[in-house]
């Protein structure tokens, strides 16, 4: 836990040592400077370690006046659609000087002494008449200068309301200064949006399920792309005959972009905060927002901007209510997150209420966009590195219970490997006195049927301790086949196989001692049946196995073997009468460990005789189906390939 938090402190460390850099310790000095009568004196101003800033214009308001008519006009702050801007600078002394100002929204004609110096646009008192345009203009004094008059006519027919310019006096360095101080900023402010790009890009891209970096990526790109592509100063220096039209258009169409962005990365951020009809209609309501203003050329009516507004503003106050109800359920990347996005929306609607010129109170006076873009882009950052502690968390817990896990696994097995262990030992240390209980058994039953007078008693017995010993025998090797299928050293050795033969000697020596419930054996073959590739010694364990099964749950009914050939397979069924099965039971019969009541109602067996049938047909290659009915019996069907036709197997192999 120390760890991350260390490496969170030092991250916002950064973070805010950029900021202070870029916009604290970064910003230009300049000092306001008031004037009187239009007139702005400097004499007095120290301007060899500042710039002086003025907005300290006489306003004449629909009158374009030349500067010798500037005496004959009337000064006011009524709205219009043109007029004039004047104003008298005197410098504090004989040295060279820079005067920038920029034009006014959105036609300017500049005299500088007197003299027309520059022409933005088209100035007219009549709106087919105007052009607009736009320019930062910068005008080097002579050294010697002491007073300058400056007169701007314009003219704005998009509003009533035009900005009021701003005029920079300095020294030629320190102008320079300014200028690389904006351009510093401008590209550092690229630089944050081509990083976050690219950051975003490659998360996208190493799990393309993100989808909140997609977008996150695509608003980095779309911002990128206004910084240094669509900026009005550049797309002036690439065609200087554009229209403001033009680039209002482009401005409303990022505005539109940015803003369904946006909202899609609120909503993969979010799932779920808020249904999908009404993200549709929103989303609707934005691209069509997009439409109008390339079809109106950016000359968008204020009451649908404000329509849009309206709609952006209760979508926004409506997600934003949802967050605050998920604040206690959200992840900290997410409250970092949710911060951002407050913040860049109201900077967002702000700026475009600032482009439109129709501000409400303070909002919308000036643009905050481009700074509040860098936070937002900082603080999402920010999340992703929160997101990535939380990640790395989560890992480190899934390795360590992976350990965990891995550790009981290995210690499971161990004990698995000593269970199968023991039951090979047990099972071996059973066979031997079993069989030799079993040799005896037949040596005495043999010697009773020697003698003149035979013991049926004695011979009755002998048979039932021979028959308990076969099948002890029979239970030990399905404990010792159990812990070579778990072990994978089931051996096989594969020879031709005469079927029919097997099955007539199996059922000549080990029927009569199966068969305790009375029952009636019936063979049908269909001869001639070819022989097949198989193991002599596991096929007769699967036939002794399920002719065990019929007899037991079968009491003086009949048991049938039945052998055909079918097609490309030799097909073995036993069926009998017996007790049948449910589906339920059909499904499981196959599992270790499933026992069943038989002919007697007594629930006998290991459960595991049909399972180690099941792994030695298809060791064959083959298959076995059941179909049982209850109180009818059961038919089990095995079906083995033919001599070279899918065994793979060859005669005399071992495996």
């Amino acid at each position: 836990m120390r760890k991350p938090v260390l490496s969170l402190i030092c991250f916002i460390g950064i973070v805010t040592g950029v900021f202070v850099f870029v916009f604290i310790l970064g910003s230009f000095p300049e000092e306001e400077v008031r004037g009187q009568d239009g007139v702005i004196n400097l004499e007095e101003l120290d301007l060899n370690t500042k710039v002086a800033r003025s907005t300290s214009w006489n306003h004449y308001p629909r009158q374009l006046l030349k500067p010798e008519e500037i005496e004959k006009g009337k000064t006011g702050e009524v709205k219009g659609n043109y007029g004039t801007f004047a104003m008298t600078i005197q410098l504090p002394d004989t040295k060279s000087y820079i005067i920038e100002f920029n034009s006014v929204e959105f036609a300017t004609i500049v005299y500088m002494d007197g003299k027309k110096v520059e022409e933005v646009g088209k100035v007219s008192t009549r709106e087919s008449e105007y052009k607009a345009g736009r320019k930062y203009c910068y005008y080097v004094m002579e050294e010697g200068t002491r007073e300058v008059d400056i007169t701007l006519q314009y003219a704005n027919f998009r509003s009533e309301r035009s900005d009021v310019p701003i005029i920079l006096v300095g020294l030629p360095e320190l102008m320079f200064r300014q200028q690389a101080h904006k351009d510093f900023l401008r590209f550092t402010i690229l630089a944050v949006y081509l990083a976050g790009f690219i950051l975003f890009s490659g998360l996208y891209l190493f799990n393309s399920r993100n989808k909140e970096s997609k977008y996150f990526a695509l608003i980095c790109l779309l911002l990128a792309v206004r910084e240094f592509f669509i900026q009005e100063q550049f797309i002036f220096m690439i065609r200087p005959d554009t229209s403001l039209d033009t680039i209002f258009m482009i401005q409303f169409v990022f505005i539109g972009l940015l803003v369904f962005l946006l909202f899609a990365f609120i909503t993969s951020l979010f799932p779920g905060i808020i249904q999908k009809k009404w993200g549709r209609r929103f989303n609707i309501a934005t691209w069509s927002f997009i439409i109008l203003s390339v079809i109106t050329m950016g000359r968008i009516s204020t009451l649908v901007t404000a329509l849009y507004l309206l709609i952006g503003v209760v979508m926004i106050t409506f997600l934003f209510i949802r967050m605050l109800g998920m604040v206690r359920s959200l992840l900290p990347s997410q409250l970092v997150s949710t911060m951002g996005l407050t913040l860049l929306y109201v900077s967002l609607f702000n700026d475009m209420l600032h482009h439109m010129q129709v501000p409400i109170g303070f909002v919308g006076r000036v643009g905050l966009l481009q700074r509040t873009m860098i936070l937002f882009v900082f603080l999402q950052m920010t999340a992703l590195f929160l997101q990535s502690m939380e990640v790395e968390r989560q890992l480190s817990e899934t390795r360590e219970k992976e350990a965990a896990l891995a550790a009981k696994n290995e210690t499971l097995q161990q004990v698995d490997r000593q269970r199968v262990q023991f039951l090979s030992g047990i099972s071996h240390e059973l066979k031997t006195p079993l069989t030799i209980l079993s040799n005896y058994a037949q040596l005495t039953k043999e010697y009773a049927k020697g003698k003149t007078e035979p013991d049926e008693y004695t011979e009755h017995k002998m048979l039932l301790i021979t028959s308990e010993a076969e099948r002890m025998a029979v239970m030990v090797d399905q404990v010792l086949d159990i812990a070579r299928i778990e072990e994978g050293r089931m051996n096989y050795e594969w020879r031709k196989t005469d079927v029919i033969a097997l099955i007539r000697e199996m059922v000549d020596v080990y029927y009569p001692v199966l068969n305790k419930n009375h029952n009636k054996m019936e063979m049908n073959f269909h001869e001639p049946v070819p022989q097949i590739i198989a193991d002599e010694k596991r096929l007769k364990q699967v036939l002794i196995n399920l002719i065990n099964n019929a007899v037991r749950f079968t009491k003086n009914g009949k048991v049938s073997i039945s052998v055909y050939q079918q097609g490309k397979e030799i097909v073995i069924a036993i069926k009998d009468t017996g007790v049948g099965m449910t589906e339920e039971q059909i499904k499981t019969i196959f599992q270790r460990y499933t026992t069943s009541k038989d002919a007697n109602d007594k629930r006998t067996g290991t459960g595991l005789g049909l399972y180690i049938v099941y792994s030695i047909v298809q060791a064959h290659n083959g298959r076995i189906e059941v179909e049982s009915e209850v109180g009818k019996g059961s038919t089990f069907t095995i079906y083995l390939p033919k001599e070279g036709n899918g065994s793979g197997k060859e005669a005399g192999a071992i495996n």
